[in-house]
């Protein structure tokens, strides 16, 4: 499969999450990863690595990024579609249950498949399951990860 290098989705998922980590500013990555063509992010993560890889890193920086503006309202920060990428509005559980965790409905504990995923949630999701996915996932909790 060839490979596009307009922008190269899996750095700029690199470097947002470390402007977060650095407490630099984060809008110019935001917003190119928010104007990039979805077919173009559909040929770069184009394996299971690479979705995991993006996908990851996106998550963990936009919890850190939101969570400011949902300590009030904690459980909202992951239901609510606050990051945009590709022109189209993601939650944090469209990330980790449609698309990192394969289709999954979130309360489902693995067993029962996400029945009415958007079309692409559907495209961006995963092929194979990785119960690894748990210990990448920075939520809050104080069982997670450090990023």
């Amino acid at each position: 499969m060839q490979v596009s290098h307009k922008i190269d989705a899996i750095k700029l998922s690199e470097e947002l999450l470390e402007a977060v980590r650095k407490k630099k500013p984060t809008f110019i990555v935001e917003s190119v990863l928010k104007n990039i063509e979805l077919e173009e992010l559909k040929l770069q993560l184009y394996n299971d690595r690479r979705r995991k890889a993006f996908w990851i890193n996106i998550y963990n920086a936009y919890y850190q990024i939101h969570i400011e503006d949902y300590k009030h309202e904690k459980l909202m920060i992951f239901s609510k579609r606050i990051i945009e990428i590709a022109n189209h509005k993601f939650s944090l559980d469209d990330i980790e249950h449609g698309i990192l965790r394969k289709l999954n409905f979130k309360y489902g504990l693995g067993y029962v498949p996400l029945l009415f995923a958007d079309k692409v949630i559907k495209e961006l999701a995963v092929e194979k399951l990785d119960y690894r996915i748990h210990f990448a996932l920075n939520c809050g909790a104080k069982s997670c990860p450090p990023i």
